[in-house]
């Protein structure tokens, strides 16, 4: 007896899905990402107030579950108080932040089954204090049509509002929650995730509705290719947000915690641009996350990005080999995202040599 094979599903929504159109490019995730980390660096680690707007706070809240999680509006304004649980090991130790949510959309009439996620640990002071305010004054953040003992205190039409709001801040275009909720599918089943792993992530009663993201998504081997940024398809969608590239004579006169350096995996590298941050004040891994940050200033020398990207793919063949083909974790995905930007850096360093006006190197 054969067995049964279902199809991707088909229809409006998955052909944009088919196309690419519905993803956020590696740039927009970029300052996503960013974004919510300079609202934590604006909160103490424990959820102290520090002149940060309480609606502020609220969205990011609301970005931050829409990008990690892929929910949907209805599922986050259906989340109460009781629902957002914080952990600490320590009186004076940072938080750790859980929060269910309940799966929708269930093909069942049954009762709808929760969903347990963990919130990324540099993000929990934003849910901390969103938290400390909504038990002190819940009336604050309340909109009409919320539920009275709403965490974020917004039914979902406002939800959705909100997200393409601050997007648009963000990014310099509205985006939707069904953008971010495809995107996150899409970013799951890229690093290697099953079909079984991606219905549990998305909340899915059957994982023959997510098929359509394994059938667009590249081969073990391509990812490879994808991590080391060899394949041209995927080097071409790493955009990045730079201000302008500096020379080697301008990277020297700044001061040295301007000039970024590193021993990413044991492997020194240094040269490849400044920081207008600096080192010192950034919470991220030097060299791994600054050609995806906007604070970055690439040195005009294509040649140091590529012995750049060349140690990088040693880290990269490395990595792979040890952990038998294990790509979900952040570490390979970064070295990928990483490897991705620099290449798409070099290509735009050659196209400034065909066009010295051009004004991202003034």
């Amino acid at each position: 007896m054969k067995a049964l094979r279902f199809p991707p599903p088909t229809g409006r929504a998955y052909a944009a899905v088919r196309a690419g159109s519905v993803f956020l490019t590696l740039r927009e995730e970029a300052e996503i990402v960013d974004y919510l980390d300079s609202v934590n660096r604006q909160i103490g680690p424990l959820g102290d107030f520090k002149d940060v707007d309480v609606e502020a706070l609220r969205a990011a809240c609301v970005l931050a579950i829409s990008y990690q999680f892929a929910m949907r509006p209805i599922q986050m304004a259906a989340v109460r108080l009781s629902d957002v649980r914080l952990y600490q090991s320590g009186k004076n130790e940072p938080y750790a932040v859980h929060i269910t949510f309940l799966k929708v959309k269930q093909r069942s009439s049954g009762k709808r089954l929760p969903m347990t996620r963990k919130i990324k640990r540099e993000w929990c002071p934003i849910f901390a204090r969103v938290h400390a305010i909504r038990v002190k004054n819940p009336a604050l953040l309340s909109r009409k049509g919320s539920l009275t003992d709403s965490y974020l205190g917004l039914n979902p039409s406002q939800v959705s509002a909100l997200i393409q709001e601050i997007t648009s801040k963000i990014a310099g275009r509205l985006l939707s929650a069904n953008q971010l909720r495809h995107t996150g599918a899409q970013r799951l089943v890229d690093a290697g995730a099953t079909k079984e792993e991606l219905a549990e992530f998305m909340g899915h009663s059957s994982y023959h509705t997510g098929l359509v993201y394994f059938d667009i998504s590249p081969t073990q081997a391509d990812r490879v290719n994808k991590a080391l940024a060899i394949s041209p398809i995927y080097s071409a969608v790493a955009e990045v947000a730079r201000t302008r590239c500096i020379d080697k004579k301008a990277l020297l006169k700044r001061p040295a915690d301007q000039q970024i350096g590193g021993v990413p995996h044991g492997i020194p590298i240094a040269g490849i641009g400044a920081c207008q941050l600096g080192q010192s004040l950034c919470q991220k891994n030097p060299v791994l996350a600054c050609y995806t940050c906007a604070k970055f200033m690439p040195v005009r020398d294509d040649r140091i990005h590529r012995e750049t990207i060349e140690s990088l793919r040693e880290i990269v063949k490395r990595f792979h080999a040890t952990s038998r083909g294990e790509v979900q974790s952040p570490a390979f995905m970064q070295l990928r995202q990483t490897l991705s930007a620099a290449q798409e850096l070099i290509g735009e360093l050659d196209a400034f040599e065909d066009k010295p006006g051009d004004n991202l190197h003034g």
